[in-house]
């Protein structure tokens, strides 16, 4: 997904006339590739106003606030989610403008914008924040909820911006970038992370605090993002879990990948060997296609024999039972 995500300032500028300003001035700036807007200006009762619009009934949603300021540097804004097409869903804020500093513009602007890409009953997934929070300390630093994650549990808040800045905001510094925050409906604080990336493995990967586990969260925000994902023509995701971490498989499945094979790896930065399950999802013309690096680059490799929840909760045969067999 692509999308803006800093603040955009647009100076509403008024030709000074003799008699009076000529107030009616308008900007826009296209969002989320063209699926929604932003708007600002002057109209003609003299009001700024500034307005998000989304286009398009599509499964998502924009969530961002809003702000004006007068020429007095008096400022309103307004934070709220999209929730209809154009108008009848918009996020707007007005003020009323003044005309008190002739070289000192009317402005407008939106700030914190986040892409909802799912609307069920559940989460909803949205583009992760600018910096990190209290949230994700809290997330990063449980001991738990990192045991299967390759990097060790944060301390403090300035490992986690640490951590943040190297896996979450450089993606975004990318022509295309997936990881989101995983925020409940009622608010707008990251209970968990997922993430797709852009290099040829197009790794999967999720985390969600505790209190939030077997709730089917992970899964749901999962297939909003897999559709996502399919939806921008990428031809395939990977994914991997630890042998042990069965539940992490299950949402796997549950999402509609394949396991395709298991390899042993000396783990980093944990330093301790590892036998990791890989899930594949192949989209349109990839039907037969197998992403081989794991299995090339360990020499200890097997296909195992196991069962498997689908999707209707019902327990399916993968090949037999625990046998291994050398491909």
């Amino acid at each position: 997904m692509k999308t803006r995500k800093r603040i955009l300032s647009a100076l509403l500028a008024a030709s000074i006339c003799a008699a009076m300003p000529v107030v009616a001035f308008a900007a826009s700036e296209s969002i989320d590739g063209g699926s929604g807007s932003w708007y600002g200006g002057i109209d003609s009762n003299h009001k700024i106003y500034s307005k998000v619009w989304d286009h398009k009934v599509d499964g998502r949603r924009y969530s961002v606030t809003v702000w004006v300021k007068d020429d007095n540097g008096d400022k309103d804004s307004v934070t709220g989610t999209t929730n209809g097409v154009d108008a009848a869903g918009e996020v707007k804020v007005t003020k009323t403008a003044s005309y008190d500093h002739i070289f000192t513009p009317n402005k407008a602007g939106y700030k914190d914008l986040t892409v909802v890409v799912s609307r069920s009953a559940g989460a909803d997934v949205k583009v992760a924040p600018a910096a990190p929070s209290s949230y994700e300390v809290e997330l990063w630093e449980d001991e738990e909820v990192n045991k299967f994650l390759p990097w060790y549990p944060v301390k403090n808040m300035e490992e986690t911006k640490k951590f943040y800045d190297e896996r979450y905001a450089l993606k975004y510094a990318k022509p295309q970038g997936y990881a989101y925050a995983i925020c409940l409906k009622e608010d707008n604080f990251p209970i968990g992370y997922i993430k797709v990336d852009m290099e040829e493995h197009h790794d999967f990967g999720y985390g969600l605090r505790k209190e939030f586990w077997h709730k089917g969260i992970v899964t749901e925000a999962g297939r909003a993002v897999v559709e996502q994902v399919k939806r921008d023509g990428l031809p395939y995701i990977t994914a991997t879990h630890d042998r042990n971490n069965l539940r992490s498989g299950n949402v796997m499945q549950k999402v509609g990948m394949t396991y395709q094979y298991s390899y042993e790896e000396q783990w980093q930065p944990k330093n301790f060997p590892v036998i990791f399950r890989m899930y594949q999802l192949n989209f349109e013309g990839k039907n037969n296609f197998v992403y081989r690096k794991y299995w090339n680059e360990s020499e200890n490799h097997f296909v195992e024999q196991f069962y498997s929840l689908n999707l209707q909760h019902h327990r399916t045969k993968v090949r037999g039972w625990y046998h291994k067999r050398r491909i």
